[in-house]
């Protein structure tokens, strides 16, 4: 990301306020291109910014848009417009080294240091102006659709379509964007044995008044995780790997104006647990596809379920159009949904979402929901779509995907849409209507320790409410629930299901009686999906309070009930409804 031309932006903002009343910059027919204008008065504010190329950044600035020389040498230059100024100098690396008397008290050294921008924009009240002059300064002319060096030159107060300056002859400084970046985290203070490392709040006042230790919920860091400086569209929480914990597959996508688009910077990861909050992400291979882990396509919200039903589960991922105002973007790649189908080991995965028919590529897909409509064994798919605006981001046309198989074999059959139809006339459909917007955070409660005790995740994408200018917006968030307050005083139950197959499992309810009166304790639905823009391990937790044994009845969707007595509290068991048995799930210390 060229940060001389990130400056600028926060230059011109600054001053956008005044324009109605400030100079417009020079006119291209009153200064030739090349030509330099003359000395300015030393301005009364400074930026500085450091360039590997100081002529070439100078000479756009000074050419191409008309900001007046001030001072310049071999070692920087510094420009003036409207009182503001820029001072050029030499990227870090070099013998060239930032004088502490620019960065000291300077308010928008940190944020340049983030590099939390991505489209630059200019305010001119004359844009065709500014764009002729760029043009006489040697500049190509200005054209739409280039991914790189992408630019706004707009009328304020109106917009226009995101415009490039492709193939122009300068350099931009080589220095890595730190936003998107794994960064060290604070430990708050000395790790006590046996506890995860407690991470560094915000000094403000909540956080003051939950100084030390005592609380029910502490902020904790789990490496490679807490730290992840993107927007986290939406992620899963379910036991891949078969070792009895709880991992993660997350979809990222880079923070908003950080200079990345759709294909590079948007990931699916995949984090496995390896214990007392330890994550470590794997890498998965992911076969006959147009996306990959590393270029996932704006991947918003996974589910995982077994649907092909070799005990491994799959992925199913929502996506966004490239769309505004009910139009297609020239480069949408149209990709939609997907739908990810295991290959002979849980961490490799077949693209199959074109050929079942899922995709629904110009809407704006957002919260799945799993569950075998018709009662025939096999997962079927609902699909809530968002309208932002005039179908920004694509058409709000919900789906109802019901599977049709085609013998024994998943791969063999496809989904057909049933939305809208007169099985389901209520759903479905479109709508140009703001208020229909359901967007939200993603949040969870999962044990992700094991210790019966149900964790807050929380994940970060501060970019729907508008620029974060603070980069520690971006991290996840993970609290620890230390049982403190009462917690590790009761007891607790947490059961998983073997036996049949997850489309059976789907939708059913669990519930929890006290043994000799029969007291309902609870109710819990076994789902895949347990809130918005996030996935869920088919499971359930019960607190128990002081009770020292309960009784569980299973109901399945299709009436079948399984009863156990005299079930022991403070474990984690696996109920296997083929066999009606009871056992210990077995957890990789």
């Amino acid at each position: 990301m060229n940060r001389w031309l990130l400056v600028f932006f926060v230059i011109l903002s600054f001053v956008a306020v005044s324009m109605t009343s400030a100079q417009e910059p020079q006119q291209p027919n009153q200064s030739g291109a090349g030509e330099k204008p003359a000395k300015a008065d030393f301005p009364a504010v400074v930026f500085e910014l450091r360039v590997s190329d100081v002529a070439a950044a100078a000479k756009f600035y000074r050419d191409g848009i008309g900001m007046q020389v001030v001072t310049e040498d071999a070692k920087e230059v510094l420009l003036s417009l409207f009182g503001t100024g820029l001072r050029l100098l030499h990227a870090r690396g070099g013998k060239n080294s930032p004088r502490k008397s620019d960065v000291v008290n300077n308010p928008m050294f940190e944020v340049l240091e983030a590099n939390g921008f991505r489209y630059p924009s200019f305010w001119f009240r004359d844009t065709s102006a500014v764009l002729e002059r760029l043009e006489k300064a040697g500049y190509s002319k200005i054209q739409q659709g280039k991914k790189s060096n992408r630019f706004l030159f707009a009328t304020a107060p109106a917009g226009t379509p995101p415009l490039d300056l492709p193939s122009t002859k300068k350099k931009f400084t080589t220095e890595p964007s730190k936003t998107g970046a794994s960064e060290k985290e604070e430990v708050s203070e000395q790790q006590q044995s046996g506890e995860p490392p407690l991470k560094k709040m915000p000094n403000c006042d909540a956080t003051r008044d939950a100084a030390g230790r005592g609380q029910l919920f502490e902020s904790i860091i789990v490496q490679g995780f807490t730290s992840i400086r993107e927007g986290t569209n939406g992620f899963a929480i379910a036991n891949l790997n078969h070792d009895g914990l709880l991992d993660i597959v997350a979809c990222y996508s880079p923070p908003r104006d950080s200079g990345a688009g759709w294909g590079p910077g948007e990931k699916l990861r995949v984090f496995i647990n390896q214990g007392d909050f330890q994550f470590k992400e794997h890498p998965i291979k992911l076969l006959d596809s147009k996306v990959s882990p590393d270029e996932f396509g704006r991947g918003q919200v996974p589910v995982l379920a077994d649907f092909n039903n070799d005990g491994h589960l799959d992925i199913f991922v929502t996506r966004h159009a490239q769309m505004s105002g009910g139009k297609s973007n020239p480069r949408d790649e149209k990709i939609g949904n997907g739908l990810y189908i295991t290959d002979g080991a849980w961490d490799v995965f077949r693209d199959v979402s074109s050929k079942m028919g899922i995709q629904n590529e110009k809407a704006y897909n957002r919260q799945p929901s799993l569950g075998d409509v018709n009662n025939d064994g096999w997962l079927d798919i609902a699909v809530g779509c968002d309208n932002i605006g005039n179908a920004m981001g694509g058409f709000p046309h919900s789906r109802l995907y019901v599977f049709k198989p085609n013998g024994d074999k998943f791969e063999d059959g496809r989904f057909e849409d049933i939305g809208g139809t007169e099985l389901v006339p209520d759903f479905g459909g479109f709508y140009h209507d703001s208020a229909k917007d359901k967007a939200g955070p993603d949040i969870n409660l999962r044990d992700l320790n094991n210790d019966g005790l149900l964790d807050l995740i929380f994940a970060a994408d501060p970019d729907n409410s508008g620029i974060a200018t603070d980069p520690s917006r971006y991290e996840d968030k993970v609290y620890w629930n230390t049982g403190n307050h009462g917690g590790k005083e009761n007891h607790w139950i947490r059961l998983r299901f073997s036996g049949v197959t997850h489309a059976e499992l789907i939708g059913a309810r669990v519930l929890a009686y006290e043994p000799e009166e029969k007291k309902l304790i609870g109710v819990r639905v076994i789902a895949a999906d347990q809130s918005y823009k996030s996935g869920s391990p088919l499971e359930a937790h019960f607190g128990l309070g002081k009770r020292e044994k309960l009784d569980i009845s299973v109901i399945l969707i299709n009436g079948k009930r399984f009863d156990f007595s005299d079930l022991k509290p403070d474990r984690y068991i696996d109920v296997n409804l083929s066999t009606r048995t009871i056992s210990d799930v077995s957890v990789r210390k």
